[in-house]
């Protein structure tokens, strides 16, 4: 006997919770240590510039000492302190001053050094912490994975332990569905407007050609209207195809008709070609304006069924996760 949804939440989903609960710190505590890390190496650089700067103070301080130990201990000194007198004490204080001056740069030299020593110390320390968080995040990340996949699994079947889980997926089914059709819907719509906006092209640029044919004045005058005529009888052509495949689409649309194009050479054919023309151009322009209509109604009807869609997805969501949470006994508050 196959195990129940029951069962394999206990059994595929709940260890993987437990797991996530277990290690989903890792990722605050992971940023708070790199955080931590990055300070410790800006303090590093500074003090390392710092102990440079001690560093050359300290052979100063040394070399001064060394001059001024130098030039008191020389023969010619000595015998100048003794034709001098009290200058031989001025010397000696002005080498204790030097030497304590030396001293103090070496101190501060140790201390520094032992900053950095501790800085260092408190890296190596969070370097170590990072890298087992980083181990915990990937764990962690793996089992997110593996909660997914066992969650989508089970609730990709029916679960007749939970009757109201198959009845919210049915309802965003249907809503999933009707998104579909709207889609659809809106796709032949826009089709439509666009053909609509086409198809009023070739009928202007007609009426323009017939008009212009009319009033040639040059020696080739019957020749350039008659390939004038020509053209606006291919133009009327083109328009009247594009008409009869909005149509296909739409059938409530007019139809013109062939009987647009007749012998233009012909005046009294051409009048009543141009009458009509006049009058598509027109209904053109107002199926354009209803179609465009259309499509704004269709796409508050998408918009509608997407809101639906999302407000059912989100319930099923949260029944899911309350069925998983009471199943685990785990605290949905918590």
């Amino acid at each position: 006997m196959a195990p129940s949804t029951r069962e394999r939440i206990i059994e595929e989903v709940v260890p993987k919770i437990r797991e996530d609960i277990a290690t989903q710190y890792a990722d605050s505590a992971l940023k708070e240590n790199e955080a931590q890390w990055s300070h410790l190496q800006e303090q590093l650089r500074a003090y390392k510039e710092d102990l440079n700067k001690a560093s050359m103070i300290v052979k100063s301080k040394s070399e001064a000492h060394g001059a001024q130990k130098r030039l008191q201990e020389s023969h010619m000194r000595r015998l100048a302190y003794k034709v001098g007198g009290k200058r031989e004490e001025v010397d000696e204080g002005a080498n204790r001053v030097l030497e304590s001056e030396w001293m103090d740069a070496i101190e501060a030299k140790k201390s520094i050094e032992r900053d950095i020593s501790q800085c260092e110390h408190a890296a190596g320390v969070l370097s170590e912490n990072i890298w087992f968080l980083r181990d915990v995040k990937r764990r962690n990340e793996i089992t997110k994975r593996q909660f997914v996949d066992a969650y989508e699994h089970i609730f990709s079947k029916p679960t007749p332990d939970f009757p109201e889980a198959d009845e919210k997926t049915r309802l965003m089914a249907e809503a999933q569905s009707e998104i579909c059709a709207r889609e659809r819907q809106m796709k032949a719509e826009k089709e439509v407007l666009e053909i609509l906006g086409h198809a009023g092209d070739p009928i202007s640029e007609a009426l323009d050609l017939i008009a212009s044919a009319s009033d040639r004045t040059t020696t080739n005058k019957y020749l350039s209207e008659s390939v004038m005529l020509t053209n606006a009888q291919m133009k009327i052509s083109r328009g009247l195809v594009l008409i009869e495949e909005a149509r296909c689409i739409r059938p409530a649309i007019p139809s013109i008709g062939h009987s647009a194009v007749s012998d233009l050479k012909d005046t009294s054919l051409k009048e009543q070609t141009v009458e009509l023309l006049e009058k598509a151009k027109g209904i053109l322009g107002e199926e354009w304006e209803r179609q465009e209509l259309r499509v704004k109604a269709v796409e508050k009807t998408l918009s509608d069924a997407k809101a639906t869609f999302n407000k059912r997805k989100e319930e099923l969501q949260n029944l899911r996760k309350r069925i998983v949470m009471q199943v685990a006994g785990i605290d949905e508050t918590a």
